[in-house]
């Protein structure tokens, strides 16, 4: 694919690799992970405090929309703050890459907020390695590869990934004008 056409990258934190993306893809919008980013939250915090500190944090992702997320955050900073500030400052110092999935149709931002799509295919290569260790050479590795990659979009060729997503928003529609 061409640098120019690409829409979002979805990453973890990396140092490496965020460097990268920037110095490669320059103004592409880059989302980094909120299942990588709560989990180091939850490290980070007294374990007493950790459902309270990532259900406030959840709420900024699961906002409707990016103008409400803002809002959340300032409420969850505002509250962790005094006691968490590296936290809080690193999370602020992310806030733009962490909400760019605020920019993808609304049926795709649960979607794209994470870079758990792509970890299920490393997963599935992983698994098909164990035993062995490691490739005995290029081609076999390009042949796990290819399997991997095969399979998945067979698997999900033809399907309609985004039919969960539309049952689920459906399911909820009436529970909230109740």
């Amino acid at each position: 694919m061409r640098p120019e056409r690409l829409r979002l990258i979805i990453s973890d934190e990396h140092l490496g690799l965020t460097k990268a993306v920037q110095d490669v893809f320059g103004d592409v919008p880059h989302q980094l992970c909120w299942s990588h980013r709560m989990r180091n939250v939850r490290k980070a915090v007294k374990a007493s405090e950790r459902k309270s500190v990532v259900a406030g944090l959840r709420a900024v992702y699961e906002a409707p929309h990016r103008v409400a997320s803002q809002g959340a955050f300032r409420e969850w900073s505002h509250h962790w703050r005094p006691r968490y500030p590296g936290v809080v400052g690193s999370v602020e110092g992310d806030l733009g890459p962490l909400l760019a999935f605020f920019d993808c149709p609304e049926q795709h931002r649960e979607y794209v907020r994470t870079s758990n799509p792509i970890e299920r295919a490393f997963r599935e290569l992983r698994r098909q390695t164990f035993g062995c260790g490691a490739f005995a050479n290029r081609e076999a590795c390009n042949r796990a590869v290819y399997r991997v990659y095969s399979w998945l979009n067979d698997r999900w060729s033809g399907s309609d990934i985004w039919e969960l997503r539309r049952r689920k928003a459906r399911k909820q529609q009436p529970e909230q004008a109740a």
